[in-house]
């Protein structure tokens, strides 16, 4: 059918035609770099940009394309990107549910697919796989290892142009910041990282030359670049026409560098959105911590948290490369996961020294049973030596390990007495009095000068379900901090909190906190009335990142 342009516009002031809004969603679309970046606040339309860029190959019978998200959840639940795609993508071909897949009616296909599989399961199961097209939507769920693997399957035979794009809000803690990070304008007294009007939708280019793209050289032409990178890029070229002298019918040595565009998009482009009640979205989606006002309302990179983490990147370093703390002693600490996607997660210890460490997640509470018993049974703990979490999901554990050091959370405090022997209240419950005990032990208050807990190096790049144990750390350290709401009260943030913090559960830093529940009598009371101990508990429990 055609229409007018009267009746088009009539048919789209009405909602009942869909197209692309004007600036950057349709300037997105018509992109050809190599990597297209489509940031924006909530309701911008970054799903439909990752459809419709579908649209002009679907008479091909060789398009292959995959549209991923961290969890098949995700992208089916009511609303999600498989329920958009069936209203952009129905009337050219088929859905086929039990498979997650588009199938056209010339012979092309769309996959659904997840990439929350341990990196090397997920690189084994897309490994000779060949798409035209890769899309994640909410880029910044994927982290670096996730993305490269998925970049290696962008190549085709049939003259079809490759891209990879990917869509998010802000995230700080994201890798995906350190992609787009020439885009952004930083202003480090106002702590904002807003993205630059001149270069919005501006193409630039780069060559990796390291493991990560910190480890790149940038530019804002390809020749820019290559005499930048010229001994790296030269190097790869060299070890190309080894094989073939004459690669001048493909293409040329510039063609190792990489395009990138970043697009920041803004809902007062969506006018079907703004006529119907933009302004009074925007303002709910103001109700909201500065955190979340980052990332859905005015598009901003930078952390403004109201709470700051007690746990510093130096801290975790210091552990990192410790001399090892053992005292002979072996214990286990244990976060209870569900069926869900938290993660049990249990650590072996030798004193304060980590030796080990255990994950997995999805078992029933039987198979979590067993797996816990075969652990200690392997690693030789004995049980009075095993700290679990009984609250919550660990309750399914009880009658289990009766000698345990069962963990609950908001049980009261033990007791604490002061210079005069008088019982004081300083912690909320005896989770905030064990991450007390963690930090004194972590930052050397009366211990021996250093940080006392050491960690086997070769465990800090394991692994655990696309990401490696230094990168959950240093993600989940934020989670260690004290609310605001207990004034007086040293009390750690819940999970709801910690979950609007960081996106997720702090199971890996908790699991190595409760360790320390079986240190708190040892720093309790203060035996030394001569230390001034306030000013000592105002620098140890308020050491900020």
């Amino acid at each position: 059918m055609v229409f007018d342009w009267q009746s088009f516009q009539q048919l789209k002031k009405d909602n009942k035609i869909r197209t692309l809004n004007k600036g950057s969603q349709w300037l997105a679309y018509l992109c050809q770099s190599d990597i297209v970046i489509f940031v924006g606040e909530r309701g911008t339309g970054k799903t439909t940009v990752l459809l419709y860029k579908h649209l002009p190959y679907l008479d091909n019978p060789n398009y292959n394309a995959v549209i991923y998200r961290k969890e098949y959840g995700d992208m089916e639940k009511a609303g999600g990107i498989v329920d958009a795609s069936k209203k952009i993508l129905g009337q050219f071909g088929d859905y086929l549910s039990t498979s997650r897949k588009w199938v056209f009616s010339a012979g092309g296909r769309i996959d659904f697919i997840n990439y929350s599989d341990p990196i090397a399961d997920f690189r084994e199961n897309v490994q000779g796989k060949e798409n035209v097209i890769s899309e994640i939507d909410e880029c910044t769920h994927c982290d670096e290892l996730h993305w490269g693997a998925i970049m290696a399957n962008l190549r085709n035979t049939n003259s079809l142009k490759t891209q990879m794009i990917g869509t998010c809000n802000p995230d700080s803690s994201s890798w995906i910041k350190d992609l787009v990070i020439r885009y952004l304008d930083i202003d480090t007294l106002s702590h904002t990282a807003r993205h630059n009007p001149h270069l919005r939708g501006k193409e630039l280019y780069f060559f990796q030359y390291g493991n990560t793209i910190k480890e790149s050289v940038w530019g804002l032409t390809k020749q820019e670049v290559y005499e930048n990178a010229k001994n790296y890029i030269d190097e790869q070229w060299r070890k190309m026409i080894e094989r073939k002298q004459d690669l001048s019918t493909y293409g040329d040595i510039l063609d190792l560098i990489l395009s990138i565009t970043v697009f920041d998009s803004s809902k007062v482009e969506n006018e079907a959105l703004m006529r119907n009640g933009g302004i009074k979205y925007q303002a709910r989606l103001l109700m909201q911590s500065n955190e979340m006002k980052n990332r859905y309302a005015i598009s901003d990179w930078e952390n403004t948290y109201d709470l700051e983490s007690l746990v510093s990147k130096q801290d975790l370093e210091n552990i990192y490369h410790n001399s090892e703390q053992r005292t002979g002693t072996r214990f286990a600490s244990m976060d209870v996961g569900g069926l869900g996607t938290d993660k049990s997660i249990i650590y072996i210890w030798d004193g304060f020294h980590i030796e080990n460490i255990y994950f997995t997640k999805s078992k029933s509470a039987t198979e979590l049973l067993q797996w816990i018993k075969r652990i200690l049974q392997k690693e030789n703990i004995p049980l009075e030596n095993f700290v679990y979490d009984a609250g919550g999901l660990g309750f399914a554990l009880s009658g289990s390990f009766d000698n345990a050091f069962q963990f609950i959370s908001q049980a009261k405090q033990t007791e604490i007495l002061d210079y005069d022997g008088k019982p004081i209240k300083i912690y909320a419950n005896f989770k905030s009095q064990t991450v007390g005990c963690f930090l004194k032990y972590l930052k050397s208050s009366d211990i021996n000068g250093t940080c006392a807990i050491s960690i086997n190096p070769q465990l800090l790049d394991i692994d655990i379900y696309g990401k490696t144990l230094r990168q959950c750390l240093d993600e989940e350290r934020l989670a260690i901090c004290w609310t605001d709401k207990k004034d007086g009260i040293l009390q750690t943030i819940n999970k709801e909190e910690t979950v609007s913090l960081i996106g997720h559960s702090a199971d890996i830093m908790l699991a190595l906190v409760y360790r320390f529940a079986f240190c708190v009598n040892e720093l309790n009371n203060f035996v030394e009335p001569d230390e001034d101990w306030l000013e000592e508990m105002n620098y140890y429990f308020n050491t900020t990142i």
